[in-house]
């Protein structure tokens, strides 16, 4: 292979790993620290790949299919979760079943916001998963929030996780013993 030749492969290694770590959902700030690459290449590299990949039908399938694997991923790790839950429950772990909780709330909002990043919520199939997604959480948090008032000795901690999911303060109410 020529010099020449070598540099247009490095360039497109290094495009890769960009888009890559962009389609894993980090931001270019992110990419370029985790990459060493300086943030404007970075934000060079996104722009020259989005304009060619969007004519371009097999990079849109190849796309699609990394999405669509991250996504299954993400339901292997939330499914295992869950069962995680379950075992803390039957062992009446109120604090590893809140801890979990908080988790799967996570880890399934970062889920949304990877699809919504990479425009897979284009798809009209997609709009009833985002609703369903969006209902779980509600679920979630409320059961936080009924776990906080339950138990004291945990109220602060989920305090912060839910104020941390939901943007919003929420309130820890004090009991004197």
């Amino acid at each position: 292979m020529s010099s020449q030749e070598l540099e247009i492969q490095d360039r497109y290694d290094r495009m890769n790993q960009v888009v890559q770590a962009h389609v894993e959902g980090l931001t270019e700030t992110q990419i370029a620290k985790r990459l060493g690459f300086k943030r404007a290449e970075v934000v060079g590299f996104l722009d020259e790949y989005k304009e060619y990949a969007k004519d371009n039908k097999m990079l849109q399938d190849r796309a699609f299919e990394v999405v669509h694997d991250y996504d299954q991923g993400q339901n292997r790790v939330i499914s295992e979760a869950w069962e995680l839950h379950s075992e803390a429950k039957d062992a009446g772990d109120m604090k590893l079943q809140a801890t979990i909780q908080k988790n799967i709330a996570d880890m399934q909002s970062k889920r949304v916001e990877v699809l919504q990043k990479v425009g897979m919520y284009a798809a009209m199939d997609m709009g009833d998963q985002i609703a369903e997604q969006e209902e779980k959480i509600q679920i979630l948090m409320q059961l936080l929030k009924e776990i906080k008032e339950e138990h004291p000795e945990v109220a602060i901690k989920i305090a912060k996780a839910l104020t941390k999911v939901s943007g919003e303060p929420e309130t820890v109410m004090v009991h004197d013993v």
